[in-house]
């Protein structure tokens, strides 16, 4: 009951029985003072202290006093719980045996009814068409004679329990008919009582078949999926032939589960077949399966297969072998699956997974073989375009390079000799004449300009530009763009201000790139900037240093901010540009930037001018070589 013995002494009754069961012993207590007799028994509700209820059989004897006077009663209870539950399970057990005979002529699904040893005594006309079988056959029958694999000894642990009285809900058993067809049911059992003891036992199966083998499938194809998405990531992760065809190899054999895997490309120039790469080979085998040259001829059956087909599956025989079967077995190998690879729609060779031992390819294998020739032939597509991209970009960058170098060697011979005329080196000049060789000079100083930015971009997308990292004075280096800057100012009504901060850190960096950073960046400024002023700040900021350019020119329109750090942008079009340049320039900053581990940023609005942040680490040795 859950009751202690303390807190049940001194309740009153109505605390631990129902109203009804109160009202019920009342009602005896009444009827037996009135000198009514009465069944020694009756049945009662007790109230556990959890709340929940005990059906038990109470037994009282009144108690009287030494002069025969009513003080009390003795009363015993005993718990029928087990007994109520029996009682319901039976009165069920009867109405299911009044619908007995009309579930078995119309239910759809198995029924069968056996006895506690498991002897078949009734079956329902869908049972007997399924299985084939006469009434008086299977009642010759054990009920597990129908069963096969190991559905016996799963139903022998659950008849146990089923002559004990327990149900089985949704037992998963195969079973087969008279010709051999092997079905999946899903079995309900449940005992039938009488008087609280099993008499008989109604099964009902339903055939899952078609169920079953949908899941099957489901779960093959989930397979399949989870190992080509394996593949896949694998092989995309890989950019270049060598490096793909290695992978692979190794993922073949292993989602295939093979002893072995090799790929065999297509040679045209001598019409031979080579291995390009393989998986599962000792030492010994590889160095000489690399150096084998395949004639064409020799395998003309398989290539023509595989043409058509896409797939080929041999087997090493020991007789009449082909001349193909006698290579493979000299490799050990006992069977081999072969799948088409291909470029552009052509055969270019094929890749295999192979047994050394066992023999046959499932219907799965095969599946996820033609996925990964598919995944194979794409990546290979793939590695290929990037290789002539990557030699198209060389050739680029290799002619802008010599290009450029070509060019600087003209261009300082006429800024040289432009510089001598206007050093009167070779006579005195007119006005007019100083004008024009002044206005070449500039001209050819940005033709300059441009070659030396064109051959830093073509240096930065190659990404051949060295680093050389040294400790950096920000005071000196910041002295040195003033020096060189001051000249270079040649608007009388702007001026350039310089704000350095006294407890700059030292920096370790390339001090060259550092310079060219903020060099161009001031450059810039002056350039757009008519009037007014231009300020270069220096402060100490989050481990690093902060440089900040100032200016106040035009700024730039808020729909142009977003591109002006890619190259051969400005923030004017090429048809309305009054400055110079191609907009190299701060594309090339953003770049020296991520080798040194900095970062740029730029605030601008149109009439008040522009601000560029440049910040530089401490130290750092990202993206470049010391």
């Amino acid at each position: 009951m859950g009751w202690s013995r303390e807190e049940m002494i001194g309740q009153h009754v109505r605390k631990v029985a129902t109203p009804a069961s109160v009202a019920l012993a009342e009602d005896r207590i009444r009827r037996f003072l009135a000198g009514e007799k009465l069944p020694p028994t009756f049945e009662a509700d007790l109230i556990r202290k959890d709340g929940g209820l005990v059906p038990v059989e109470a037994w009282t004897r009144v108690i009287r006093d030494p002069r025969g006077k009513l003080s009390g009663f003795h009363g015993i209870y005993r718990d029928i719980t087990e007994r109520k539950r029996a009682e319901e399970q039976f009165h069920r057990y009867q109405l299911l045996l009044q619908r007995y005979q009309t579930i078995f002529a119309l239910s759809p699904d198995f029924i069968y009814l056996t006895d506690t040893t498991g002897k078949i005594l009734d079956a329902n006309p869908a049972l007997l068409e399924r299985t084939g079988l006469s009434l008086e056959h299977i009642q010759q029958m054990h009920f597990m004679d129908f069963f096969v694999g190991n559905t016996p000894e799963k139903l022998l642990q659950h008849f146990t329990s089923l002559q004990e009285g327990h149900a089985v809900r949704e037992l998963e058993v195969r079973a087969k008919n008279v010709r051999g067809e092997t079905f999946t049911y899903e079995v309900n059992a449940t005992p039938l009582k009488e008087n609280g003891e099993v008499t008989a036992i109604l099964s009902l199966a339903r055939d899952i078949t078609a169920r079953k083998r949908a899941e099957e499938q489901l779960k093959e194809e989930a397979e399949i999926a989870a190992a080509l998405a394996r593949v896949g990531q694998e092989m995309i992760a890989s950019l270049n032939t060598p490096e793909i065809l290695e992978r692979l190899c190794r993922l073949t054999a292993e989602v295939l589960g093979c002893d072995c895997s090799h790929t065999i490309l297509w040679r045209p120039e001598d019409n031979t077949y080579v291995a390009a790469a393989g998986y599962g080979d000792t030492p010994e085998q590889w160095e000489t399966i690399q150096v084998l040259e395949v004639p064409a001829e020799m395998v003309v059956n398989l290539e023509t297969r595989l043409t058509l087909e896409g797939m080929v599956e041999v087997e090493v025989t020991a007789s009449q072998e082909s001349a193909f079967e006698s290579l493979l077995r000299q490799f050990g190998i006992t069977a081999e699956l072969h799948v088409a690879l291909k470029h552009r729609q052509q055969f270019i060779g094929t890749q295999s997974a192979g047994y050394r031992g066992r023999r046959g390819f499932s219907l799965r294998q095969k599946r996820i073989a033609r996925g990964i020739a598919q995944i194979a032939s794409l990546a290979l597509a793939n590695a290929r375009l990037l290789e002539e991209l990557e030699r198209s970009n060389q050739l680029k960058e290799d002619f802008v390079g010599a290009m450029s170098h070509e060019l600087r060697t003209p261009i300082n011979i006429l800024l040289g000799y432009n510089e001598m005329l206007r050093d009167e080196a070779h006579g005195s000049l007119t006005p007019e004449q100083a004008n024009i060789l002044e206005r070449m000079d500039k001209s050819a100083r940005e033709l300059l300009d441009l070659v030396n930015a064109t051959l830093d971009l073509s240096r930065l997308q190659s990404q051949r530009v060295p680093l050389a990292w040294q400790d950096v004075w920000v005071p000196t280096l910041l002295a040195e763009l003033e020096a060189e800057t001051r000249q270079l100012n040649r608007k009388p009504a702007l001026r350039l201000e310089w704000q350095i901060a006294p407890d700059l850190p030292m920096l370790h960096t390339d001090v060259v790139k550092l310079k060219m950073t903020l060099k161009n960046i001031i450059l810039n400024a002056l350039k757009f900037t008519e009037e007014g002023t231009v300020t270069i700040a220096a402060s100490p900021q989050d481990e690093g240093v902060t440089f900040v350019v100032t200016d106040t020119g035009p700024g730039i329109p808020p729909e142009v901010l977003p591109s002006i750090f890619e190259p051969f942008r400005q923030g004017e079009s090429f048809a309305t540009r009054r400055q110079g340049g191609v907009g190299l320039g701060l594309y090339i900053v953003q770049q020296l930037l991520t080798l040194l581990g900095g970062t740029v940023s730029v605030e601008s609005e149109v009439g008040r001018g522009s601000t560029f942040r440049v910040w530089i680490p401490k130290e750092t040795r990202l993206g470049g070589q010391s």
